[in-house]
């Protein structure tokens, strides 16, 4: 059975073909592919314009592994590829194609979609029982590459045991949260959450411009648990204007009582706004101006982040500009990872735009190829945002020479563990006084 869109084998024919195709003797490598934020991608363009750029990628796929052994579409954007006896070197050789030939803009109907991808990877030298543990353990693998917000991963036992704790850590939050929305309103009153802020240095005055306020839930039962889980159920459970309201509170309260860097300038707070909040014009105002009266906080020293990756109505921008009539600062999260970035650059009211750390992830790595086109993405994008008259900001710096490589581009605020992971509250101020020039 085929995929009636693509024409490539369907899910559950991808599983019967490849079981009839391998045997223990040949070594085959299984590749699951999913195309990033596809569903963003999907909802902004509409499912017929969706289903096209899905066709094309389809047709790609067929031109530029005619050495697989069999493709498939698994079902949205998440395609799979099988391949005979490919040597370590060549799995790695196909890595590349993959994201090659993915990044190359796809045009349609006057709208230029320019994707990415992320890869998981299993091969039968892990000794899979059979051809369905194999397809399994590339899509754990995948998800991994997901999470972990890095481009391919290779599969490991592991992360077996790593997905089935998620899950069971996932599925215990959905219900309990789901079924008794009080423990979360709970939490926020008993301090189990709590924030932590990870500066954004001025790399060339060495000075701290600003901290990035990080929400974290250490859970009396379940330990530390991650955003990535808590935050969207709190946002299908309807709690999040509650939980960003103690965000918003919480961290100009704090930032408030920073001490000055050595050159007499007061750090500012950056906070991330959840799509839920931007949807409330009235609640989020009220919000940001009483967090702001409140602490004393000026506003200027309050920066707002919205995320690229989630849709930008016109009503969001509206309140957009409702924020910052307050005197507050807007950047855009997570820039270069949309489908529609121009188009956002030129209509949201904004003063920052904050690369993606996958930009920067490239630079100083073992391929070269991939480094130059990460090179060229940077400097494009700083060209980009500079006629905008807007201040580029790169996440995801760890090395010297990366940090080296931004300059060089012209890019000097900087965030990343190369200048310091996040800071427990209590350290921000021995950070600020031991942290900048004399």
């Amino acid at each position: 059975m085929t995929d009636k869109l693509t024409g490539l084998a369907s899910r559950k024919s991808f599983f019967e073909q490849a079981a009839g195709l391998t045997t223990p003797d040949v070594p085959y490598t299984i590749i699951c592919m999913k195309i990033a934020r596809f569903k963003q991608v999907n909802d902004g363009l509409g499912d017929e314009l969706g289903d096209k750029v899905i066709v094309q990628i389809a047709k790609r796929l067929k031109q530029t592994f005619p050495n697989a052994a069999l493709l498939g579409r698994m079902a949205g954007g998440n395609f799979a590829l099988l391949f005979y006896d490919l040597s370590e070197n060549e799995v790695e050789h196909q890595i590349r194609r993959l994201r090659d030939f993915a990044e190359r803009p796809i045009l349609l109907r006057r709208e230029v979609i320019v994707l990415s991808v992320n890869i998981g990877v299993a091969e039968s030298r892990s000794h899979f029982d059979d051809i369905a543990d194999a397809i399994h353990a590339a899509e754990v693998a995948l998800h991994n590459a997901l999470s972990s917000r890095v481009k391919f991963s290779f599969f490991d036992t592991q992360m077996i045991a790593d997905a089935r704790d998620s899950h069971q850590l996932e599925n215990a939050l959905r219900v309990s949260l789901t079924t008794q929305a009080t423990e979360l309103h709970k939490a926020v009153h008993s301090e189990e959450f709590f924030l932590v802020f990870q500066p954004i240095v001025n790399a060339k005055s060495k000075q701290v411009s600003a901290f990035e306020a990080l929400l974290r839930w250490r859970h009396p039962q379940k330990g530390v648990i991650s955003p990535t889980v808590f935050i969207p159920i709190a946002e299908q459970i309807g709690v999040m204007d509650l939980l960003g309201s103690w965000v918003i509170d919480r961290a100009c309260t704090l930032a408030a009582t920073w001490p000055e860097t050595s050159e007499h300038q007061l750090p500012r707070i950056s906070v991330n706004l959840s799509p839920s909040q931007l949807q409330n014009k009235a609640l989020i105002y009220q919000t940001v101006k009483r967090a702001l009266d409140k602490s004393g906080l000026k506003p200027s020293r309050l920066n707002l982040e919205i995320t690229e990756s989630q849709e930008i109505s016109s009503s969001m921008i509206e309140t957009i500009s409702e924020l910052k009539s307050l005197g507050c600062t807007v950047a855009l999260d997570d820039f270069g990872t949309g489908y529609s970035s121009l188009m956002e650059l030129n209509n949201i009211p904004m003063d920052y735009v904050k690369l993606d750390r996958s930009f920067i992830a490239s630079i100083g790595g073992k391929d070269e190829k991939q480094e130059r086109k990460a090179l060229n993405m940077i400097r494009a994008v700083v060209s980009l945002v500079d006629v905008f008259n807007l201040v580029p900001i790169v996440e995801g710096v760890e090395t010297q020479y990366q940090l080296s490589t931004c300059l060089d581009a012209g890019i000097t605020l900087i965030q990343g563990f190369y200048f310091s992971r996040p800071l427990e509250e209590n350290d921000v101020a021995n950070y600020l006084q031991t942290n900048s020039s004399e």
